[in-house]
């Protein structure tokens, strides 16, 4: 059973010709919470809504975001960053701030505008981690960053978990397979799907086939290149239905979804 960190209802945000409406949306302690979705779906307006950047509801108390516009006084050097954002927390972890640009072999002398867009990505990262809150918040923190980099911090999510709780966005679906616990699917600000790994692993399935399947226990369905892809229950009904039948991976269930008919 999880613990959830944080539920949160009726979340509702309305901006242009956008709105983000999510009835219902948690966060589970002690683990990776990975959110993705298209290029505009709302994960970054979703991200901003918890952090309070909206200055309308104040839903986290002890947390650290780092988002993927870069945060920083462009004036300052790494460190001078750095020690600014200690500042306003307790629990700032020095080592662990060498740590992660050292190994992406960023002078910390540097001004912030000296860096390439993937090192900013890592400095944004580091600021984002060191202070070690109680909740983790980063929005695309990897997209443009190199997988060696991208590998070393993932390493580091997981280990933050020991401590704390992690809440991300990216794109990157197979790598957040491999590392996170809960799976959140954003689309057109809506959330269309939620559900923890070991849940996707053991309780639904993927049925291909050529021919169209009329079931109203269908959750989702698409067709690429002639085969349809439908996603079910496991204890779907499925004795008469035509089809090879495997268990899926998230991204085989993100495809389906945003592909989807």
């Amino acid at each position: 059973m999880e613990n959830e960190i944080l539920k949160i209802k009726d979340i509702c945000f309305e901006r242009e010709q956008f709105l983000l409406k999510i009835a219902e949306f948690k966060i589970y302690k002690n683990r990776i919470n990975f959110i993705c979705g298209y290029n505009g779906s709302g994960k970054t307006t979703l991200i901003e809504e918890l952090s309070g950047v909206h200055n309308r509801k104040v839903y986290l108390d002890k947390f650290s975001v780092g988002f993927s516009d870069n945060f920083v006084v462009k004036q300052l050097s790494c460190q001078e960053m750095a020690e600014f954002k200690k500042g306003f927390h307790k629990k700032w972890d020095d080592e662990l701030f060498a740590k992660i640009l050292n190994f992406a072999k960023i002078d910390s002398k540097r001004k912030c505008t000296e860096l390439s867009s993937g090192q900013a990505k890592i400095l944004n990262f580091a600021l984002a981690i060191a202070p070690k809150e109680e909740i983790l918040i980063l929005d695309e923190p990897f997209t443009g960053v190199d997988y060696s980099l991208r590998d070393f911090a993932y390493t580091l999510l997981i280990d933050y978990t020991e401590q704390g709780t992690v809440l991300f966005s990216g794109h990157e679906i197979e790598e957040a397979w491999r590392i996170s616990d809960i799976f959140t699917i954003i689309d057109n600000g809506k959330m269309v799907f939620h559900d923890t790994k070991d849940s996707i692993e053991e309780n639904y399935l993927i049925l291909k086939s050529e021919e169209k399947i009329d079931s109203k226990e269908i959750l989702f369905a698409n067709q690429f290149e002639g085969v349809r892809s439908y996603l079910f229950r496991k204890d779907a009904k499925l004795e008469l239905v035509k089809g090879s039948k495997i268990l899926p991976t998230f991204n085989e269930i993100y495809k389906i979804i945003l592909r989807g008919e």
